[in-house]
């Protein structure tokens, strides 16, 4: 049998178990945590860090209104801050769920058309924030953020990636995966939506494995307040490097995921 093949079964018999283990139950949590442990493994290379192959790098970023880009070195992933690891200001459920998984309860688990459906709990409030920039000492073009203590994410039982989350008002989607590894992805186009800003966000995966913010479109609706704004090319990045060298990117894959 295929990877992926397994990787459905599992979803299924855990689903099958779940159902007859009663919809609060403690069997249904432990169950429901053999799922997010494989979901988080196989979106590692987004959700948590780049490959340990990857030793440093640094690139290039630029905002729209910016005259000149400002450069970042990161010496160290493991220790450097999510928004200059990722080069984009980005923090949501699906972080705090890979990096702190011991603090989230399963509320609901259902397969519906062809997806894994789960609702977590957060044990304490805990802020998710998007924005075209990086470091607010340097300014962003158009950001928010927003306390959560729930959420809803959509998951493909094939390749165990999620297609979307709801957390509050703010509505997230991912897609153009592309294959990391054998049975690793990352997303190159992840949306965020709160009802008035509106965040088109292209990541690049570079070779020998790390994920990276390219370039983004932003829009933001018309209020009471304010009038309405388009930016073509909100932020972006140039002039990558990895361990030294010009960084290579996996343009392609032989396994393109479509939803």
């Amino acid at each position: 049998m295929t990877k992926s093949f397994n990787i459905r079964m599992l979803a299924v018999v855990l689903i099958a178990g779940i159902m007859c283990a009663g919809s609060v139950s403690a069997n249904k949590q432990q169950q429901t945590e053999q799922i997010i442990k494989k979901l988080v493994e196989v979106n590692r290379y987004w959700l948590i860090g780049p490959s340990p192959e990857v030793h440093n790098y640094s690139y290039k970023f630029k905002l729209v209104t910016s005259p000149e880009p400002v450069t970042y070195d990161v010496k160290n992933p493991s220790t450097t801050s999510q928004s200059i690891r990722q080069g984009i200001g980005y923090y949501s459920l699906l972080n705090y769920v890979a990096l702190h998984p011991e603090n989230i309860k399963i509320t609901d688990f259902a397969e519906k058309d062809s997806t894994i459906q789960l609702t977590v709990s957060i044990a304490q409030e805990v802020i998710m924030s998007c924005g075209n920039g990086i470091e607010k000492e340097k300014g962003f073009r158009g950001s928010f953020s927003v306390p959560m203590m729930k959420g809803t994410i959509w998951i493909d039982p094939n390749r165990m990636v999620p297609l979307k989350a709801d957390i509050g008002n703010v509505n997230e989607e991912y897609g153009d995966y592309v294959s990391a590894e054998p049975n690793h992805w990352v997303p190159r186009n992840i949306k965020i939506d709160n009802n008035i800003m509106h965040f088109d966000l292209r990541f690049n995966f570079f070779k020998p494995g790390l994920w990276l913010f390219d370039t983004s479109e932003y829009r933001i609706d018309e209020t009471e307040h304010s009038k309405a704004k388009e930016y073509h090319g909100a932020a972006s990045i140039s002039n990558v490097k990895i361990n030294g060298a010009p960084a290579i990117s996996q343009k392609e894959t032989t396994k393109q995921m479509q939803f």
